[in-house]
């Protein structure tokens, strides 16, 4: 068996020899990783603390274009945690779920207290099977209807919370004819389909996630062909009539699962009745799939309501039925991966989560994907749209004074650019600016459809705001340059013998070390006027992600820097006169880094520039004179 389908080869009589209880609770997760997930992404993670597992999320593996608002996650976690329960019975526990524990998004989405007590322990030992052998079924099932004593069953799971629609005959067409449109209109969105691309494997594939062709009846040739055809072509369309035909002739039942109300708890509870409805049905040999496009696209869910009969939110749609043929399983991460390998994610969102308790408004953590760079950002207020693009790696905490006044009058999207913050890490060497951070930023703007965006770019975030500008790819209101490189041929003295590799690399691993958090402290004060300028809590946060990127602020100096002047890419003093947009220009008289003489010569070639020149400042303006940062910020681009 390959590695990548090791997680089902669990011997369920190895749980009786364990006697540590971390041990047994550890062994509970090799059937929580088993649980079905949209795309098999299995967003999951899981922590054990003494008598309980905590049942989180990983934001690496969110859908960011077919599941924005994270509900098929919520129902993948709800399965997961169904697993958990359902081993843990089996094995003599008794449970409690906490849900949400903890308000913050980074901490706990499920805590599960266990507890030994021989009398819950299940009689029916056939379940640890079900968990072991559940597998989705894709293909085509047999006319004949379930049982009835099944399909009371299944209604008995039912409750206030979870309602269970069981359709068969018209009604059961009508949910067909809509889950097909859905399907279809979900493939006209290219960024949909680039999405599932790259979750659809090849038949030999040897990734842990994701579906292989196998899954959906693709043969082997064709399975190699199928991530690049499922990129370019709407195959929903053309293959219309072949689902109708699935749907309506080779499924006997659909169920629909929907919730009175539309929150995070309901999409978990949903998940669990799915996988308890999933567990049933194995055992007498019944399968089921997910048809999530109905529940997921535009509309389509008002629809499933008419055909229920209910103003319940539907949450899941899935097939049910006797299979014609058996499939094989899906490829998974073991419950070892997915524990304890995530202490310094958790550092940074720890951090984070105090920072934006400092900001004092309500802030929405996110990603996306975009030019195969998983990208972190924050998204606050309402208004017109407003980026902030940070300097360096920072990350986008260094607004953390500016965010709570600007999202009064704009909707604010601070991003972790590559290789900062909780976005994807970047080498230490050879950055490809343009791709890296310019059309990074175009694809963002356009994903989240910024348009007519303001941004506030700082350093090498003004650069990238400069580029942005004159690339004229995606449309730009005003735009907010903050001691902005581009603008300044010099280098500092100071930062000289960075432009040399070797000194480069010996400094920063040896005098300024990212591991130590005075470092990191000392190397932010040295470049504002007054060293009270940077807040513990930033110092802290600007530590912890500093800490799973390689880049340290130093190599990436020198991937800037030559030694008479900044690399050529930078400079683009003989490009400003094609600015259109108006422009700010914000400097530190005391600025060490970008010098506001130098500033004050090239910012006249720029045709709609204004410049204010803050005293007593230094690199960081925004923290250092954050009042009237946020004040001259907000006159300019509200005028």
């Amino acid at each position: 068996m390959r590695e990548n389908y090791q997680a089902w080869n669990i011997n369920i009589d190895d749980f009786h020899g364990l006697k540590d209880d971390h041990e047994k609770l550890r062994f509970l997760l090799k059937f929580a990783v088993l649980a079905p997930s949209s795309h098999n992404t299995q967003p999951w993670r899981f922590q054990i603390e003494n008598n309980r597992i905590d049942v989180l999320a990983d934001p690496k593996r969110r859908l960011l274009v077919s599941d924005r608002n994270d509900r098929q996650l919520f129902i993948s976690l709800g399965c997961a945690i169904e697993n958990i329960l359902t081993a843990a019975y089996c094995y003599g526990y008794g449970s409690e779920v906490i849900y949400f524990p903890d308000n913050s998004f980074d901490q706990a989405i499920a805590s599960i207290e266990l507890r030994e007590d021989q009398e819950t322990m299940a009689k029916d030992a056939f379940s640890l099977g079900s968990l072991i052998n559940r597998v989705t079924n894709r293909g085509k099932y047999k006319k004949d209807l379930p049982p009835e004593n099944f399909l009371e069953k299944i209604q008995e799971l039912a409750d206030d919370r979870v309602r269970v629609d069981l359709l068969t005959g018209d009604k059961k067409n009508l949910a067909a004819e809509i889950a097909v449109e859905a399907a279809i209109e979900a493939m006209n969105d290219p960024e949909f389909r680039r999405e599932l691309s790259s979750y659809v494997k090849n038949n030999f594939t040897r990734s842990k996630t994701g579906i292989p062709c196998f899954g959906m009846g693709i043969p082997d040739p064709i399975s190699l062909l199928a991530p690049f055809l499922i990129k370019y072509i709407n195959l929903n369309k053309l293959s219309k009539k072949k689902d109708e035909d699935l749907l309506k002739n080779h499924t006997p039942a659909i169920i629909v699962l929907s919730t009175p109300t539309d929150t995070k708890e309901d999409w978990l509870r949903a998940g669990q009745v799915y996988e308890k409805i999933n567990l049933e049905a194995y055992k007498i040999q019944l399968a089921t799939a997910m048809w999530a496009a109905p529940i997921q696209i535009s509309d389509f869910y008002r629809e499933l309501q008419k055909v229920t009969n209910t103003d319940n939110r539907p949450q899941a749609l899935f097939r049910l039925g006797y299979p014609v043929k058996e499939v094989r399983h899906s490829p998974r991460l073991t419950g070892d991966e997915l524990v304890g390998r995530t202490s310094k994610i958790t550092d940074i969102m720890k951090e984070q989560s105090t920072l934006i308790g400092l900001i004092n408004v309500h802030i929405e953590s996110q990603y996306i994907e975009v030019n195969n760079h998983r990208i972190h950002y924050t998204k606050s207020g309402s208004g017109a749209p407003l980026l902030l693009i940070h300097g360096l790696n920072i990350g986008w905490g260094q607004w953390h004074n500016n965010i709570g006044q600007l999202s009064q009058h704009f909707t604010v999207y601070a991003v972790d650019t590559p290789g900062a913050g909780l976005s994807d890490r970047l080498s230490d060497y050879n950055i490809d600016l343009e791709n890296t951070m310019v059309e990074t930023l175009e694809k963002f703007i356009s994903i989240l459809r910024l348009n007519e965006v303001n941004i506030v770019g700082h350093s090498l975030g003004g650069w990238t705001a400069l580029r942005l500008v004159l690339r004229k790819k995606v449309r730009i209101n005003k735009i907010v340059l903050v001691s902005p490189m581009g603008l300044t041929r010099t280098v500092p003295w100071r930062f000289k013998p960075l432009s040399i590799y070797i000194l480069a690399k010996l400094i920063s691993t040896t005098v300024v070390k990212k591991s130590r958090k005075r470092d990191m402290h000392n190397f932010l004060t040295s470049v504002i006027y007054e060293r009270k300028g940077v807040s513990d809590e930033f110092v802290n946060y600007f530590f912890a992600a500093m800490q799973p990127h390689k880049v340290h602020p130093f190599m990436l100096i020198h991937r800037l820097t030559g030694f008479f002047n900044i690399r050529k890419e930078l400079i683009l003093i003989d490009q400003l006169s094609r600015i259109s947009r108006p422009v700010l220009i914000i400097v530190g008289e005391q600025d060490p880094i970008v010098r506001a003489v130098d500033i004050h010569k090239t910012h006249k070639l720029i045709p709609n520039a204004k410049l204010e020149v803050f005293l007593n400042t230094g690199h960081l303006p925004f923290m250092e004179k954050k009042i009237e940062f946020n004040d001259l910020v907000i006159s300019f681009l509200l005028a």
